[in-house]
């Protein structure tokens, strides 16, 4: 309503826009399974987790959909999240088989649960040090850090058996413990 003077008088919308219900462009259209569909795209912020995002998503969908007129339904047609957890999947695996390679080889070639115990446990400790100073840094762990941490195990796996070996071989010489883990790492 706009004054004049001490009356008022009303301008509408009709006078001043065209006004439509319908799409912005007819040129483009989304289909599912040949069904007409809406199309809905999730992004997420370059700082938010991935996983969290999806999972929120899913959660909110299905609380959702119990309000949704018969007839109406959802479907995800595309989640980049699978890969994600599938490598993370792949990533953990990894781990456990080097970690078990270690101990199984140092435990065949050495025959002694001492020298077995000792990567069996400095491994996953190694391990739970790296996630503890990524968490310490803000970084997120993410197919790049858990591909690192999948090479550095490996560093890590190696240089086990190897100095392990060595120290072992040291202490059958009649080699202090001392002497020969100095020397073993030498």
């Amino acid at each position: 309503m706009l004054k004049q003077g001490k009356s008022y008088s009303t301008v509408r919308l009709k006078d001043v826009a065209r006004i439509e219900i319908g799409s912005e462009e007819y040129g483009k259209g989304v289909w599912w399974k040949r069904n007409d569909a809406v199309g809905l795209a999730v992004e997420q912020l370059p700082n938010a987790n991935a996983l969290s995002v999806a999972n929120q998503v899913h959660e909110r969908l299905e609380r959702l959909s119990k309000k949704f007129p018969t007839g109406l339904s959802y479907e995800t047609g595309f989640d980049s999240t699978h890969f994600v957890q599938e490598s993370i999947k792949e990533v953990v695996f990894t781990l456990l088989v080097a970690i078990g390679l270690v101990v199984f080889s140092i435990w065949i070639f050495l025959f002694d649960w001492r020298t077995t115990l000792i990567p069996a446990i400095t491994i996953p400790v190694s391990l739970i040090g790296s996630f503890a100073l990524i968490k310490a840094f803000g970084y997120s762990i993410n197919n790049l850090t858990l591909f690192g941490i999948t090479l550095a195990t490996g560093l890590v796996v190696d240089d086990a058996i190897v100095v392990v070996e060595n120290v072992d071989r040291n202490l059958r010489k009649g080699q202090s413990p001392l002497d020969a883990a100095i020397n073993g790492v030498r």
